[in-house]
Formats: structure tokens, sequence, C-alpha cells
């Protein structure tokens, strides 16, 4: 599991910045936070929420805009969702060795993997996704609801279909019985 684990991680950090340039639909996102940036309107064809873009152009800010700027944001929500996985499989079945097995497969795993050294919004979806997961299964009070809502609004800030997950937290949250079921009225 180790050996998935430290594979996984040096296959998103290694060489981030290669190739140097757009690979696929790269240039829109990209493009999309240079523009942000430089405060222009987003004129692409992109018509998705903005939190994705602002989050690549975070990278840009701090590294310029090049492969290793646009791709940055992606690989911290990449790396991020090894941690979640291993905290949502430890919280829900009160199992360590669960939490590594998650962590060593999403760590392996082809997808989170490729859009973790990509400049897409789908991996900062996915981890976004696993926060609100986390949320909802370890929510004790209203305001572990409240957190968990906020965080399906972020999903949904990077792309739409965040906004599906509301329905499985909230059962995850009702299911639990962590917390009184008038809670849920904090999630709305």
């Amino acid at each position: 599991l180790v050996l998935m684990i430290v594979g996984g991680v040096v296959l998103r950090i290694q060489n981030v910045g290669y190739p140097f340039h757009h690979g696929l639909d790269e240039d829109q996102w990209a493009g999309a936070a240079h523009q942000f940036l430089i405060c222009v309107p987003d004129t692409g064809e992109c018509c998705h929420p903005p939190l994705a873009k602002l989050l690549i152009g975070v990278g840009m800010l701090l590294f310029g805009n090049n492969p290793m700027g646009w791709r940055f944001a992606p690989l911290c929500f990449g790396l991020q969702s090894i941690v979640l996985a291993f905290l949502i499989a430890s919280s829900l079945f009160k199992d360590r060795r669960a939490g590594w097995l998650a962590a060593a497969f999403i760590a392996a795993d082809g997808f989170y993997i490729a859009f973790s050294r990509a400049a897409f919004p789908e991996g900062i979806l996915a981890c976004l996704n696993l926060w609100a997961l986390l949320a909802a299964i370890t929510a004790r009070g209203w305001a572990g609801v409240l957190a968990c809502a906020v965080l399906v609004g972020l999903a949904a800030s990077v792309k739409w279909v965040g906004l599906l997950l509301g329905l499985p937290a909230c059962f995850a949250i009702i299911l639990l019985r962590r917390v009184p079921w008038y809670t849920m009225v904090s999630f709305v």
C-alpha cells in the first residue's frame, strides 16, 4: 500500500510542467484563468462556473503563465484526494486499514493521476466532492451539515454537475444518524 501511495504521489508531481504546451483542452481552462488575471471577461467557449478557472489562476500567479502555473492547482487538489480517501474510509469503517486501502487505490488510479497533472477542472471537482462527503459523514451538528452544504456549493462552482452530490450527501447525513434530522435545514 505504501508503494502504491508513494508511486501515485511521484507520478503526480514528477515533471508536472511537461509537456511544455497545452494538452487537449488545457488552453481553454488556462486561457480563461489568464483572462481573469488580466481583468478581461471570460469570452471563451467555456460556459462552466468560474471557481476552477480562478484556482488555476492562483497557480499562474505563483509560477507564471506556463505549464507549471496552469497545473499547480489541479496537482494540489489531486494530492489532497489521497488524504481525503484515507480520512473518509477510516471514518466510515472505523478502521485505519480501510483508510490505507482507499488512499492506495486513489493514489494509483489513472483518473486521479491524469487529472492531477492537467489544467482541467475534473480533478478539482472530484476533490471538492470528497471534501463534501467527508463533511457529510463526520457531521455532528448543524455546523457540520452547513460545512457540507458549502462544499457542495463550491463543487457546483467548478462544474454544475457538482450539485448532484447534494442528494447523496443529505442521505449520508440522515442515514448515519449522527445529527438530528432537523439540522438538515442548515443544508438548505
